[in-house]
């Protein structure tokens, strides 16, 4: 009896062995698939950022420009912006118009350029002070005409930046200019009353007809 007991004791040794030989075996495949598939994994995760960076570094960068805003606005003064503005967001910058503005006379889509003037009115007052609106171009690449005022388009705000011409004179140019078709000379001004050719010479240089 004791024999037989001996003898099932080791068949029970020897299964139990075997079958921890294979779960040992078994586990050993399944953790080598594993460390194999794990680098193209890694590989995969790993090449999506690159993609990402490179699709934001081909991002146009916006071009710096300045310019200034004065009249009836809460913070007139120079201001950096961006070449895609417009007029309107430039006043929202500078704390929007006060209650005195006359923003009928102020195109609010207009597109901004570098070195921009935006005069705001106010009620009663007329006039925009800003960049011309030039035809092509032409008169901007113009060295002689540029950072003049040209007498058939000028406000009466921008005239009246000229030496000896205050708001009297510069709507005087401004009516005769109106009633007459437009200035063909600078001499013209002459036949302004209280323009005299002292009068003319001071500002000769700074201004010009087209």
């Amino acid at each position: 009896m004791r024999e037989k007991f001996e003898n099932y004791r080791t068949l029970f040794i020897a299964v139990g062995s075997s079958l921890l030989v294979l779960l040992l075996a078994g586990l050993l495949l399944f953790n080598t698939n594993k460390r194999e598939k794990e680098p193209e994994e890694w590989l995969n995760a790993s090449s999506e950022p690159d993609t990402v960076e490179i699709s934001d570094s081909s991002e146009t960068p916006k071009t710096v420009m300045y310019v200034d805003v004065k009249g009836a606005i809460h913070s007139p003064g120079i201001y950096t912006i961006d070449s895609d503005m417009r007029v309107w967001d430039v006043l929202v910058l500078a704390g929007g118009m006060t209650d005195q503005a006359d923003e009928k006379q102020i195109n609010l889509s207009q597109k901004v350029q570098d070195q921009m003037v935006i005069y705001v009115p106010t009620i009663g007052e007329e006039g925009v002070f800003s960049v011309p609106d030039l035809t092509a171009g032409q008169e901007e690449k113009d060295p002689e005409k540029t950072g003049k005022i040209n007498l058939n388009t000028a406000t009466e705000q921008e005239l009246m930046t000229l030496s000896g011409i205050g708001q009297k004179k510069a709507q005087e140019i401004i009516s005769y200019r109106e009633e007459s078709g437009g200035f063909t000379s600078v001499e013209e001004l002459t036949n302004i009353s209280g323009f005299g050719e002292k009068t003319v010479e001071k500002i000769r240089d700074s201004v010009y007809v087209s």
